[in-house]
């Protein structure tokens, strides 16, 4: 398989699951060395993605929070 096509697939992932594949690679490239996102950060972050999948928060684009920042400062 080559990593175009598991991009692909990453891509028809859930964010919550992505966030779970993007923890584990961060393990695995780390080598094993702990890292540092606590098991509690770990948790909201699943919460988190798990809301986003139910539609229940209003995702706002980058862009749109960049401009707003600019705006304010």
């Amino acid at each position: 398989m080559s990593v175009g096509e598991i991009k692909k697939q990453i891509e028809g992932l859930t964010r919550n699951e992505q966030g779970e594949l993007a923890h584990f690679l961060r393990e695995l490239i780390d080598d094993g060395a702990p890292g540092d996102i606590s098991p509690e950060w770990l948790e909201e972050l699943g919460r988190r993605g798990a809301q986003i999948d139910r539609g229940e928060v209003e995702l706002v684009p980058w862009e749109t929070v960049r401009d707003e920042i600019r705006r304010i400062v």
